[in-house]
């Protein structure tokens, strides 16, 4: 007959679980040392575009090969460095100021992927698939970090109060800085079977489903913003996602008012 030694059993538990508390604290501050550098990589970015910041003009090639003059060349140097590069978004009181990526043959290769195209948990804003900066609707995705990078603190718009001191953010491509208004702020979330309803809407699109998107976004917005946009004012739609409920994605919305 065997006999159980509980003190023996005791002690392979406690060396089992502090052992696994060991290993989730090592796996924990690797996460979060990760995305201390991969967050410091974008600054060194960010303090590259203010330190160049100026108003001459300057010829660059762009992606289809043709030489076009750039307005704003405190950018220049970015889409130099990858030209993958497509535009900056700004939003005052928030941490997000990071270049956005557009890659229309794999919308989402920048989902995993830091700038310089290596591996990333925190990836890099993107536009998604359907449209471009150009579109009459288009998506720009980024990840909800826990480090507050990214679009890590896109949510604070879901507060009525903070859309009152953020009403706007800018967008500046090589070429133009362009100013947008958002209209709603929406809780929601990614269904198996349909995705995410705005996303479909995303390139151009007839009055029509201008019209459905809008209402849409309209109807579900957690407050009143008192912004109705108009058909041919575009949208842009920033998402991320959100953990109110399974596959939840937070989006905010915003038309172009210059």
């Amino acid at each position: 007959m065997v006999v159980i030694n509980k003190t023996y059993i005791y002690k392979l538990l406690v060396v089992f679980f502090a052992l696994l508390l060991s290993f989730s604290s090592y796996m924990v501050a690797r996460l979060y040392i990760q995305g201390q550098e991969e967050q410091a990589a974008f600054d060194q970015l960010t303090d590259s575009v203010i330190s160049q910041n100026d108003t001459f003009t300057s010829e660059y090639e762009n992606s289809d090969g043709m030489q076009t003059t750039s307005k704003y060349t405190e950018y220049l140097s970015i889409y130099k460095k990858n030209n993958d590069f497509v535009c900056w978004i700004n939003i005052d009181g928030t941490l997000v100021n990071y270049p956005v990526m557009y890659t229309p043959d794999d919308p989402q290769y920048y989902l995993r992927r830091a700038f310089d195209k290596s591996d990333s948990q925190s990836g890099t804003p993107f536009v998604g698939e359907g449209g471009n900066i150009n579109s009459d609707c288009f998506i720009i995705y980024g990840h909800n970090m826990d480090n507050d990078s990214m679009f890590g603190t896109l949510d604070r718009y879901k507060e009525a109060a903070f859309y009152k001191k953020a009403s706007t953010f800018t967008i500046t491509t090589l070429t133009e800085r362009r100013t947008y208004e958002v209209f709603a702020a929406i809780e929601t979330y990614v269904s198996d079977e349909e995705g995410l309803y705005p996303y479909k809407y995303s390139g151009n699109i007839d009055l029509k489903d201008y019209d459905d998107l809008t209402n849409w976004l309209l109807d579900h917005a957690l407050y009143d913003t008192g912004v109705f946009p108009s058909y041919g004012e575009q949208i842009v739609l920033l998402s991320t996602c959100s953990y109110h409920t399974k596959n939840g994605r937070f989006v905010v919305a915003a038309r172009r008012i210059s």
